[in-house]
């Protein structure tokens, strides 16, 4: 007999809905329906700014707890102005430092912190519901804590977080 007709429906979230998005763009004769939620169409095809996303991050956690955006600003610019010696020591960091960021200068390290940060702050902010007792308060509460000391809020920030990765949440 003839087999009845099935619906194909494709769904994701973020980069799986971007996906889903493609698989009916590419195959419009096989997925029927793609649910895209939170998908990146606009930045794969390169029509949003590359630091639109965070800046987006920013107004939520400001949103959230008012101070903290600045605050990792703050933090962001503070690690450019440190030597490698300075975030080896003051952040703990493991030594030696693997054999890319040994070689080079204070300015390599300085990035990949704050590519932590900044991954590490955004992971925060899309985990931040239901408010208002959430890990990215707690977050925010170690970076404004003293606002005459990013460098040691950071140390605060990170020691909590790496902490928090052993208990479950941050």
């Amino acid at each position: 007999g003839v087999m009845p007709r099935c619906p194909v429906v494709t769904i994701g979230g973020s980069y799986p809905g971007w996906l889903s998005a493609m698989m009916r763009l590419r195959y419009p004769n096989v997925v029927d329906i793609a649910y895209a939620a939170s998908a990146p169409m606009l930045f794969y095809a390169q029509q949003v700014h590359q630091y639109a996303y965070y800046q987006r991050v920013s107004e939520s956690a400001e949103k959230a707890f008012p101070g903290c955006g600045n605050a990792v600003r703050r933090i962001l610019a503070q690690t450019l102005t440190r030597s490698k010696e300075e975030m080896v020591d003051g952040l703990n960091l493991c030594s030696p430092l693997p054999g890319y960021l040994e070689k080079g200068d204070s300015g390599l390290l300085s990035q990949e912190l704050a590519m932590v940060v900044q991954y590490t702050f955004a992971g925060l902010n899309m985990g931040n519901y239901p408010p208002p007792e959430t890990p990215l308060k707690r977050a925010c509460e170690a970076l404004t804590a003293s606002e005459d000391t990013p460098w040691e809020a950071l140390h605060s920030f990170l020691q909590g977080y790496s902490a928090g990765l052993t208990r479950g949440s941050p």
